[in-house]
């Protein structure tokens, strides 16, 4: 009776396999020889969740008939076991095939195994080992050192495949502890180039022989192949990730690096180092700020130290290329973006004439790289060739809670004459409060400083908003169901806010706004109407504008002596007016975060 050998045979149980069953049903047998003459092979049954394996059982098959195969149980040692549909069952080499668990007694042992003979598992040099088809017998006290078989089975410092096939299953294994197979870098793939600094490094997933659960992981980058010194060396890294993104900083341009990694499992065993593999960084970095957080569901929803109040253009940076209006990849020359990013990858942008914003192209960020900005443009407005490129980016405008972010009689200013010319504007809040904190004091601006000085919930950018930031406010958290004020026109400023990207009125209807997103209608009645339930914004309620005879500032000039104000008045309600600076209103700060 002879123990026969197959090579890559695995399947599943395709019936539930008792514990006292001894006919093993197969999804396929294909691949197993036949057994004749009292032949039997040896497989190994076991359970596997992700990568662990357990419950490993050895059985002894004697007959195989179709897919049935008729079974001796538990034939090394593990009890016999259920198994259900779809368990693994698998031809693996075993200790007693190898000799290694034998009898240590009086073992016997026939032929050669895998390229392994008789002689080199038995323990007294004295006796006659046969290499063929004979007989060898000996007294073997215990696991061989084969350390000497070079020729056969340990090559270097790695074990040599046994019939063809490793023992985890695919070629060497590498010194280290053999019951962790060696990862294998997957990502950045050998020889790649233009890596950027923050590049992820991935590997192959863990696999303990035994089903020890990963631990750790460690990652090793170098300018030498033979990691004599390392640019990283993570020491052990907790938890099961088969992956390792870099910061930024840690890697230079234009350089060729060495990595690679090892696993550690639960008892504290380390796998062999990965072979290692190359990468050569890009020219240039590119240099991107982090995605933004997800836009709130409904206005009103808190938002990054405040309230959710509606999206705004504002110009983020300018660019003075020759550029034609075109559809396709288009590349601006911009501040350096290596250590002040501006974008990041995938961010939907408009690029507009200074001159007249509807010459300009939307696009999204496809690299962000020193002081090169590109974009695939994808639609277009106007025609021509311009250099004064404004690159405008979509903010959300979120409101300051009211207990600290609210002021009830301040003034814009405490003459009625002229403010910075960063105040004429419609959109740009931010820039018109900080050229007004720049040229004066707060006793002159006491609107924008007292915005500018707020500090809530760790954010320090609050700002008085322009005039149709503050319109967002009234469209998106208008407190009450009052009909909105429709009788007769806003005021037609002689000043043309045409400027920094942004867009000048077109008409003058109580709420036109052409710089939102998206751009706002003109008031009728009963639009916009009163702000959802359970936001905290309606009338009387904890987040609310005070609504009845009020005034709101915002941070736009309407002539030397006037700024404009939006009215959350009983008889006016949402009613585009200006006033005198020097007359004290509310105020209602808010900040803008990116989208």
């Amino acid at each position: 009776m002879t123990q026969l050998f197959v090579n890559n045979f695995s399947a599943t149980v395709a019936q539930t396999f008792g514990a006292a069953d001894q006919y093993l049903y197969l999804n396929s047998a294909a691949g197993l020889p036949a057994l004749t003459g009292g032949n039997h092979l040896v497989l190994t049954l076991f359970r596997k969740v992700g990568i662990v394996e357990s419950g490993h059982e050895v059985i002894k098959v004697t007959a195989i008939t179709d897919n049935m195969l008729t079974v001796e149980r538990a034939v090394e040692g593990a009890a016999a076991t259920l198994f259900n549909v779809g368990d693994h069952v698998e031809a693996r080499v075993t200790a007693a095939a190898l000799g290694a668990k034998a009898d240590l007694d009086s073992p016997t042992f026939t032929g050669t195994v895998g390229g392994i003979t008789a002689a080199m598992v038995g323990a007294q040099p004295a006796g006659n080992y046969a290499t063929g088809g004979g007989t060898a017998t000996g007294t073997n006290t215990g696991d061989q050192d084969l350390s000497g078989k070079q020729d056969v089975l340990v090559s270097g410092a790695s074990i040599k495949t046994v019939n063809g096939e490793s023992l985890l299953g695919s070629g060497d294994i590498s010194a280290g502890n053999p019951e962790i197979k060696t990862p294998t870098n997957t990502s950045p793939v050998q020889g790649a180039t233009n890596i950027e600094n923050t590049v992820t490094l991935t590997a192959s997933g863990f696999l303990s022989l035994y089903g020890e659960a990963m631990a750790a992981s460690q990652w090793q980058v170098s300018v030498a192949s033979d990691f004599a010194t390392t640019v990283v060396d993570t020491g052990d890294v907790a938890g099961t990730a088969t992956s390792r993104t870099l910061s930024a900083g840690v890697l230079s341009t234009n350089t060729v690096y060495y990595w690679r990694t090892r696993y550690k499992d639960a008892s504290g065993n380390y796998s062999a180092w990965s072979a290692p593999t190359s990468f050569t960084t890009a020219a240039v970095f590119v240099s991107y700020i982090a995605t933004p957080t997800a836009t709130p569901a409904a206005f009103g929803d808190a938002l990054e130290g405040g309230y959710y109040a509606g999206m705004i253009w504002n110009e983020l940076v300018q660019s003075a290329t020759s550029t034609t209006i075109g559809t396709g990849s288009k590349a601006f020359a911009v501040a350096d973006m290596t250590s002040t990013p501006l974008v990041y990858a995938g961010q939907a942008l408009e690029v507009r004439s200074r001159a007249n914003p509807a010459n300009k192209m939307i696009g999204v960020v496809t690299s962000a790289a020193g002081t090169t900005l590109t974009l695939n443009v994808t639609s277009v407005g106007g025609a021509g060739t311009f250099t004064d490129w404004s690159v405008m980016a979509k903010y959300r405008v979120i409101v300051a809670p009211k207990a600290t972010g609210e002021n009830t009689a301040i003034a814009f200013k405490s003459a009625n004459t002229a403010a910075p010319a960063a105040c004429s504007t419609l959109s740009e809040g931010r820039k018109a409060t900080l050229a007004m904190v720049a040229a004066d004091t707060s006793t002159v601006y006491p609107a924008a400083h007292w915005c500018n000085n707020l500090s809530i919930a760790g954010k320090t950018d609050w700002y008085l908003p322009a005039r149709d930031e503050l319109e967002l406010c009234w469209r998106n958290l208008k407190p009450t169901a009052d009909a909105n004020y429709v009788t007769a026109n806003r005021g037609d400023s002689t000043i043309d806010y045409k400027n920094l990207g942004s867009l000048d009125d077109t008409v003058i209807t109580h709420g036109s706004n052409n710089n939102t997103s998206p751009v706002g209608a003109a008031y009728i009645a009963g639009t916009p109407a009163q702000v959802a339930a359970g936001k905290n914004f309606r009338t009387s309620e904890s987040e609310a504008f005070a609504y009845g005879s009020f005034s709101y500032w915002s941070a736009s000039e309407y002539s030397a002596a006037y700024a404009w104000c939006q009215r959350w008045h009983s008889s006016l309600p949402g009613n585009q007016s200006s006033n005198l600076k020097t007359s004290a209103r509310y105020v209602r700060a808010v900040r803008r975060s990116i989208i």
